[in-house]
């Protein structure tokens, strides 16, 4: 690399901060102006980053918001993002049966939809997979593709309460 472009490299973890910052004054706009929408794609971005950063709790305090307005707007692919983000979140918290059951299905669903979702959510299955074995790992995906989203993620953030 060129002494220039050594100058002007940008450490990861300063881009995570300016992101973060940028994100979080967008949600502030978004919510003096009542925009769910804005306000739903700005706490996910936000969400994403603290899984990236390893934030659980605060992952897991902003996810609950992200689920409750993409409920209240049906905003599928909100949904689907959440799915996601929980289940990397129960992979970090241990809880590998209800992280493999939300991964599937966000899976699932995204494949459906031809979007990408969190790149730490192969990582998570892969991790759930191993924690739990093939039969339970199987169980737990045939249990999430005939489950309807809205009720698995709905289990989900009501079991958050009792993951402290």
């Amino acid at each position: 690399m060129a002494p220039v472009d050594q100058a002007l490299r940008v450490p990861d973890r300063v881009l995570v901060h300016l992101v973060g910052g940028h994100a979080c004054i967008l949600l502030a706009n978004a919510r003096e102006l009542g925009d769910l929408d804005q306000i739903l794609i700005m706490t996910s971005q936000l969400t994403e980053l603290d899984v990236e950063q390893g934030a659980t709790e605060t992952a897991t305090a902003r996810v609950r918001e992200v689920v409750e307005i993409a409920e209240t707007l049906q905003h599928k692919e909100g949904l689907v993002r959440s799915c996601g983000l929980l289940g990397i979140i129960f992979t970090a918290k241990g809880n590998f049966e209800r992280s493999a059951e939300l991964i599937v299905k966000a899976q699932e669903i995204a494949s459906e939809m031809g979007i990408t979702l969190h790149p730490g959510l192969e990582n998570a299955g892969a991790r759930a997979r191993a924690e739990l074995g093939e039969d339970a790992w199987l169980a737990a995906s045939s249990a999430a593709r005939d489950a309807d989203v809205l009720d698995l993620l709905r289990a989900a953030v009501d079991s958050l309460n009792f993951c402290y």
